[in-house]
């Protein structure tokens, strides 16, 4: 069941790891989770999620829309973030959720509408 392993063994496997971080892991956010943990309602809050997914996820919104690589990590932090803290409110947490990534979002130099455009229905 269980293998005893030599301690010389367990040596070189300590000293292999040291010096050595593991690269970081591309985090992957899954806009069905977030439409769960966030109560949506309207097709226009999950189209809203729906980008702010596809952007952390690839860094472009459509064709024209890219961030660069410090960006989408920064959106990627923010969105983790923003979704622990609007989870832990009682009512309302997507429009908790969407005015704090977009507020926050734009802190960096972030738009969730690249071209003007704003979702209708719900807060903007």
């Amino acid at each position: 069941m269980f293998r005893i392993l030599p301690v010389a063994s367990v040596v070189v496997a300590l000293a292999v790891g040291v010096g050595t971080r593991p690269a970081a892991a591309a985090v992957q956010f899954d806009a069905a989770q977030l439409k769960a943990i966030l109560r949506t309602a309207e097709p226009e809050d999950e189209g809203f999620i729906e980008r702010v997914v596809t952007l952390a996820n690839t860094g472009r919104l459509g064709r024209y829309y890219q961030i660069t690589a410090d960006q989408q990590a920064q959106l990627q932090q923010i969105l983790q973030t923003t979704i622990l803290w609007s989870r832990r409110k009682p009512k309302h947490r997507f429009q908790y959720f969407k005015q704090a990534m977009i507020q926050r979002a734009a802190d960096v130099g972030i738009t969730f509408f690249p071209h003007g455009l704003k979702n209708s229905g719900g807060t903007s």
